[in-house]
């Protein structure tokens, strides 16, 4: 294993998969930028004899067809192959095992426009060539566009402790980035052991012991205060994210915040299965009821079409119609006097 050139001569579409990979994702294309064509060999030769049966799974399964994934299986492999050895060092996908986290975090956003500039910073960067160079590692700019503080804090009660879930966590963004963190107990759940085992010793680096890890979701009816997934529902088939969401309202306490990521892009990602609109995203979490629960859109900002946050009610609390489309947005208000406890504003009357 010389060159790429040789790889691909033995599994065709090898560098034309993490070209396409990286170059959609993270403007790192191998073809364009040979220090990361460097970083993928190295890596690959890393792995010694774990490289060519991996490679052989992979070409097996059509990851290297350059196609779209297509299945939930095709994602689990990828994520759960020794493979991702190349992903991590492509872009610096996990942080270094010593990293505490606690140092580098951003300050809390004050507002939107703050939360907009910072992602704007860190997309000038990307494109700038500085992931490519290893300047920003990818775990980096998954840190600045964090913001629990406008998401998930507002909308939790006033407590001083808090149990929540973190579903598809990998190596614990949506978790780690939370303020006070010792205020939290989080189960985070993962299909990679792997990852789990990076979010495990980046608690322990932080002082943090307040961390559960399952590799399926293995909580007690309302028995979570509030829930987080990061750009992962889009990994999985329709029935298969219905099925989490039922699952979540099974977990998560009435009036419990859902804060998500998940990217509503019109072109689609290699390694996304189930492509959103956003009113295609709303309108799947507003028709699952389970336990006698339902989620109702709570916060939203079209600036920041990645990032949404849902509220748990319970089925009676809302009128029963259909809240798709414009209704989506209907009850946000309504959501959010539920979940934070303000009273409701007394009706002007007419003159």
């Amino acid at each position: 294993m010389d060159s790429l050139t040789d790889i691909d001569a033995r599994y065709p579409g090898f560098t034309e998969f993490y070209s396409r990979l990286l170059g959609y994702y993270f403007a790192c294309c191998p073809r364009e930028h040979p220090e990361v064509a460097e970083r993928l060999l190295r890596a690959l030769k890393g792995l010694g004899e774990e490289a060519e049966p991996a490679l052989q799974e992979f070409a097996a399964a059509g990851i290297f067809s350059g196609k779209p994934f297509s299945t939930k299986d095709q994602v689990e492999l990828f994520w759960k192959s020794p493979l991702m050895a190349l992903f991590e060092a492509a872009i610096g996908y996990n942080p270094p095992l010593d990293t505490d986290l606690s140092t580098v975090i951003p300050a809390p956003v004050e507002g939107i426009l703050d939360l907009i500039q910072r992602r704007v910073s860190v997309a000038r960067a990307t494109q700038n060539g500085e992931m490519a160079r290893g300047d920003l590692p990818y775990w980096r700019a998954c840190l600045a566009n964090c913001a629990p503080e406008l998401y998930l804090l507002p909308f939790l009660p006033d407590r001083e402790q808090f149990t929540g879930v973190d579903i598809g966590c990998g190596w614990g963004r949506g978790t780690l980035t939370l303020p006070d963190l010792n205020r939290f107990r989080v189960t985070a759940v993962d299909v990679s052991e792997e990852q789990l085992a990076v979010l495990s010793r980046l608690a322990l680096n932080m002082g943090w012991d307040g961390l559960e890890t399952q590799t399926e979701l293995r909580l007690p009816p309302d028995s979570a205060d509030f829930g987080i997934s990061m750009a992962f529902l889009d990994l999985l088939e329709r029935e298969q994210i219905l099925q989490i969401l039922r699952e979540l309202l099974r977990v998560l306490r009435i009036h419990s915040p859902m804060h998500i990521e998940a990217p509503t892009r019109s072109k689609e990602g290699i390694t996304v299965v189930t492509q959103f609109s956003v009113e295609q995203l709303v309108d799947m979490f507003h028709s699952v009821e389970s336990n006698g629960k339902i989620f109702q859109l709570l916060e939203y900002d079209p600036r920041i079409p990645d990032l949404f946050t849902f509220a748990v009610l319970a089925r009676d609390a809302l009128p029963d119609e259909p809240r798709t489309g414009r209704k989506a947005h209907r009850y946000r208000t309504e959501a959010r006097r539920l979940v934070t406890g303000e009273a409701k504003s007394p009706r002007r009357r007419r003159k």
